[in-house]
């Protein structure tokens, strides 16, 4: 969905049903909502899992999903080793289950772990390529079930198995981390931090210790939200966002930016809202990161189907109208991460190609958010787009491994990623790239 200004973030006053259930089942000055956290791991995940668990203490407001990457013939012991070094129960999974606070939830070995119409749920592996259990399925089901109320982590483990679910958790609003140098096998977490959608890189334990943080501070004091007397905190820190990216968030509900507002002091460990204006002044990576957190992306391949089916049939017959061999150009403003414009590429190289005809295609994929920018042109996703493309374009224009798929050559050089404002630069970027 595309934003005045050229981005692929949700307008407030378009809000997702997430946002009206949120708003509903969780005022600001009640605070007591679950909050459930994802945790992908492979190779190392043992040590990694140990000194997490380990320091988890009671909150009331969090839950814990496992999807450790386990040998489908194996009997795993992970329950009872970690059980050793926690206080808070650990549940083997055996059915559909309606995830309760301070529990920690271990998927068994031969399934994909979901969380579906509020329960946690297992899925057979099926026919379905990439590791099992997949922390790409887990993350991205905890995105779409409650959207800034869940969180994500990588640990250690080979792949990338987690960075395609990790980047949907952050788009919804939802606290993310990855192990940094730690990790026995840094394949994951490593991959995970070139998503660019990571608010904490650290250690297991001090990622244990800041999720704790976060669901005790998700929310800004209700004064902030109904008193005019801290209005001019609020507009302080919106003129800093406007004077040093362009980007002009006023017409943002101010409870979704106080949201983030409060989770970027949290995660600095700054109690004072005057004190975080100051870092703001003083640290200009700090305003790129509140900005990038208030960038709510929402897209997917082939998004909104009735809409790319009337689109398909258009593109059909744009195309057989071309003559000769010019190359034919689409600007898909508000890409995001790509996903809609490579779905355009799609359907425009499909059409020519079923015409018989060799025009080259060029799509111009625009956005204001440069680091979904930089996911784009890496053109990676996870295994589950088995379950959204059809198979046949699949086979056509990507590639798998065994962490998810990459677009094929051919349709990467048909996607011309550029950072563009469409309110302030011109119709079409100058510089692309």
């Amino acid at each position: 969905m595309l934003k005045p200004d050229g981005s692929g973030a949700k307008p407030p006053d378009q809000a997702t049903e997430n946002d009206d259930l949120l708003e509903e089942t969780m005022p600001y000055e009640d605070g007591n909502r679950l909050i459930v956290v994802g945790i992908g791991s492979s190779a190392g995940g043992l040590e990694a899992l140990t000194e997490f668990v380990s320091h988890l203490k009671p909150t009331g407001r969090l839950s814990f999903i496992i999807a450790q990457h386990l040998s489908p013939t194996h009997r795993s012991m992970l329950e009872e080793l970690l059980s050793r070094d926690t206080g808070l129960p650990i549940k083997r999974l055996k059915h559909s289950v309606k995830p309760a606070p301070d529990t920690i939830y271990m998927t068994p070995p031969n399934h994909h772990v979901i969380v579906e119409d509020g329960k946690i749920r297992l899925i057979a592996p099926g026919e379905k390529r990439g590791p099992v259990p997949s922390a790409d399925r887990l993350f991205s089901s905890l995105a779409r079930e409650y959207g800034e109320y869940c969180g994500a982590i990588v640990l250690s483990g080979t792949g990338s198995d987690g960075s395609a679910g990790i980047a949907e958790v952050k788009k919804a609003g939802g606290f993310t981390g990855a192990q940094d140098y730690s990790a026995a096998y840094d394949g994951m977490p490593l991959s995970a931090r070139n998503t660019y959608a990571i608010d904490l890189v650290a250690r297991p334990s001090e990622l244990a210790e800041k999720f704790i943080d976060l669901a005790a501070g998700t929310y800004v004091p209700p004064t902030l939200i109904e008193h005019d007397e801290h209005a001019d905190i609020y507009d302080a820190i919106l003129g800093l966002l406007r004077t040093q990216t362009r980007h002009d968030f006023s017409e943002y509900r101010p409870p979704t930016i106080l949201r983030r507002i409060a989770r970027r002091t949290t995660l600095l460990g700054i109690a004072d809202h005057e004190a975080y204006i100051a870092h703001l002044k003083e640290n200009s990576e700090e305003v790129e990161a509140l900005c990038h957190d208030l960038m709510i992306g929402v897209t997917s391949f082939f998004r909104d189907q009735e809409q790319f089916a009337a689109a398909a049939r258009a593109i059909e017959t744009l195309v057989a109208g071309v003559t000769g061999d010019r190359e034919i150009r689409a600007w898909s403003p508000g890409c995001s991460t790509g996903e809609e414009s490579y779905s355009i590429a799609i359907l425009l190289m499909e059409a020519v190609r079923e015409a018989g005809k060799k025009n080259p295609v060029r799509v111009f994929a625009t956005d204001i958010n440069a680091r979904g920018l930089a996911a784009g042109r890496r053109g990676r996703y996870p295994a589950m787009l088995d379950e959204i493309i059809p198979r046949h374009h699949l086979e056509r224009y990507f590639r798998f491994d065994e962490d998810g798929y990459q677009v094929s050559q051919s349709l990467r050089d048909a996607v011309v990623f550029s950072l563009h404002n469409v309110i302030h630069d011109p119709r079409f970027p100058r510089s692309i790239s």
